[in-house]
């Protein structure tokens, strides 16, 4: 991961998303692919892990270019790829925190993107604290219910849980987030578990999963 001092900024492989966000302090496997996504998964792999994924504006760009990417992305680490055909892999990554692209290059064989560290907001009282503990205590009910949600995950998740809180006052019922402030952003760890709760509803749309994308990417 070539490090710019007098910039301050990392150059890493990236990888586009379609219809997914990638929030810090996960841990997602990426079902990808183009030749481009799995050439960056690969390099990131053989050299020190590091990778920015972002997501795509338009779920129906099959080749996306700089301009169809949104600038706001998450620093992940790759832990492995797992071939499951011809031209496609699993890629499992631990995304670590958001950065700002700054720029964007490479060619057919992979894009590499120059990027800088996004400082996260703190937020904290009474208000928060009741918030993220009643929706670990969601999160914990979901967990129970779900057999196929690996025991690293839900120890993951809870763990940052219940000593996160950043910069969202909660869920509102249509799935968004409450913000003090149009610059406030929201917290991972409540936006993740807001799929909990879809997850007694039904699935999400289209249109929602846009939502949360330009939620995050702002």
């Amino acid at each position: 991961m070539p490090y710019d001092v007098a910039s301050d900024r990392l150059e890493v492989p990236l990888l586009p998303l379609k219809n997914v966000v990638v929030f810090p302090r996960t841990i997602v496997n990426l079902n990808i692919g183009h030749v481009r996504s799995l050439n960056a998964a690969n390099l990131a792999l053989a050299g020190d892990h590091y990778m920015v994924v972002t997501a795509v504006k338009s779920g129906e760009s099959e080749d996306p270019s700089p301009a169809d990417l949104y600038t706001v992305g998450t620093l992940v680490e790759v832990h492995a790829v797992r071939p499951q055909s011809e031209n496609t892999a699993q890629v499992e990554v631990e995304a670590l925190r958001r950065v700002v692209i700054q720029l964007i290059k490479g060619d057919d064989a992979c894009m590499m993107a120059e990027v800088e560290d996004l400082p996260e907001k703190q937020a904290g009282g009474r208000e928060i604290t009741s918030l993220m503990s009643h929706l670990t205590e969601l999160f914990s009910k979901y967990a129970g219910l779900n057999n196929k949600l690996p025991a690293e995950a839900q120890e993951h998740t809870l763990r940052n849980g219940s000593i996160r809180n950043k910069n969202c006052l909660g869920p509102k019922a249509n799935g968004t987030c409450y913000q003090q402030r149009k610059d406030n952003r929201c917290n991972p760890i409540l936006m993740k578990v807001l799929h909990v709760k879809r997850a007694y509803g039904p699935t999400n749309s289209d249109d929602a999963i846009a939502d949360e994308q330009k939620t995050y990417h702002q």
